[in-house]
């Protein structure tokens, strides 16, 4: 299942990347676009909410195995509750 535009992801971030961004990954990233070679176009956001943009990031399938190390993003699953 491809990426799609506005879907929302988790972004795990190269090591230098994590001292840029100010703290541990994945961040929450939202797609803004996806290249013709599967990688997407990312805005993402870590816990200092400063918004950072990534380009031609892999983009992981659900249940595909992770690479050792980022950058890639995932489909973030939505969190469901019960008993509301």
């Amino acid at each position: 299942m491809p990426a799609e535009i506005g879907e929302q992801v988790e972004y795990t971030p190269t090591d230098p990347e994590v001292q840029l961004m100010g703290g541990a990954g994945p961040y929450t990233g939202i797609v803004c676009g996806v290249n013709p070679d599967g990688t997407v176009n990312l805005a993402v956001f870590p816990p200092t909410g400063i918004q950072h943009t990534r380009t031609t990031v892999p983009y992981i399938e659900p249940l595909a195995q992770k690479p050792a190390e980022g950058p890639y993003c995932q489909f973030k699953a939505p969190i469901v509750t019960k008993g509301l």
